[in-house]
């Protein structure tokens, strides 16, 4: 089975002036090496040094920047003007700023999303395209994360959440987000605080097929609780925004580019059956089911298939191993 990467550091990081926004952006690996823009699971969440731990050093130029409103990036858990469509212009112009015609777009979850997105409308510029448990911004994948899939799979949990929210179970799942929404967005910091961590308490029980104790503490740091809920809730409330979901027809636009997605079986995120949906507009897409794996990518088999797919990738750019220092 393989391993992720040993861990490196950035070669350069800093604050970008991008839409009237500051974005924090870290830049790792080979300066020389295959552009891979790393987008970032969510909304609401940031980088994390692990994820550069799942690609190449040697043969990838890593850009991994805190998408709108979280993260590093300020203002700090903004909703003004904080959109899927804002999310890609942000990125585009990034890329614009780098000074990069064709980049590699991996994205996680929420940043599958947002990747597809982007290649939707520049797809020139994406030169391959990995899709890591991603979400296609559908009504029914939140039923199902909040009504009728993961409550069944984890009903304890589920319960533990209406009842700090202040819900029946078996609400549907737009009125429990709604409530979510309205709990984070009123009240003091303290009252707000502790939805939030009810909030990631959920999340977590979610994000895999065992335990993830080491992601639920990441999900409960100050920094990242407060934003990740407050984010999330608003984005679902517009079901992800671009005029709500990613229309499959509309993905036609991307069948030149090559595209492979690692999902895990027991996705209870991002239910696979969505993804399955993609090779009907796909044919060439790659689809790799991780057998033992839920929606975290710290487990080790979805490891395991990360590392693999972007070894394919750059094998198929034509990237070299190169000495990154």
């Amino acid at each position: 089975m393989r391993q992720a990467y040993p861990e490196i550091r950035p070669f350069a990081r800093g604050h970008w002036s991008i839409n009237g926004q500051s974005m924090y952006v870290e830049q790792a690996g080979q300066p020389n090496g295959i552009a891979l823009l790393y987008l970032h699971d969510g909304p609401g969440l940031g980088c994390h040094r692990a994820d550069r731990r799942l690609f190449d050093p040697n043969r990838y130029h890593l850009i991994l920047p805190d998408q709108r409103g979280c993260g590093r990036s300020q203002p700090h858990l903004s909703l003004t003007g904080n959109n899927r469509q804002a999310v890609c212009d942000d990125l585009l112009a990034l890329q614009t700023q780098l000074g990069i015609d064709r980049w590699v777009i991996a994205g996680a979850g929420w940043g599958g999303l947002v990747a597809l997105t982007m290649a939707i409308a520049a797809p020139t510029s994406v030169r391959a395209l990995l899709l890591i448990g991603t979400s296609l911004g559908s009504a029914q994948e939140l039923d199902w994360q909040f009504e009728q899939g993961a409550p069944q799979v984890f009903p304890e949990a589920y319960r533990q959440l209406c009842k700090a929210l202040g819900v029946a179970a078996g609400v549907s799942g737009k009125a429990l987000v709604a409530r979510a929404h309205e709990l984070l967005s009123q009240g003091n910091e303290l009252e707000r605080m502790a939805v939030a961590r009810q909030w990631a308490h959920w999340l977590a029980h979610c994000a895999g097929l065992k335990p993830q104790g080491e992601l639920q503490k990441e999900y409960l740091e100050p920094p990242v609780v407060l934003a990740q809920a407050t984010l999330q809730t608003a984005f679902m409330m517009r079901q992800w925004d671009c005029e709500h979901d990613l229309g499959i027809q509309s993905l036609a636009a991307v069948a030149d580019i090559a595209t492979t997605c690692v999902h895990g079986r027991f996705d209870m995120v991002a239910p696979i059956a969505q993804v399955l949906a993609l090779q009907d507009v796909l044919p060439d897409l790659k689809l790799h089911i991780v057998r033992e794996a839920g929606h975290s990518m710290r487990e080790a088999p979805m490891v395991d298939a990360i590392v693999k797919a972007q070894s394919e990738i750059a094998d198929c750019c034509g990237a070299m191993p190169l000495d990154c220092g």
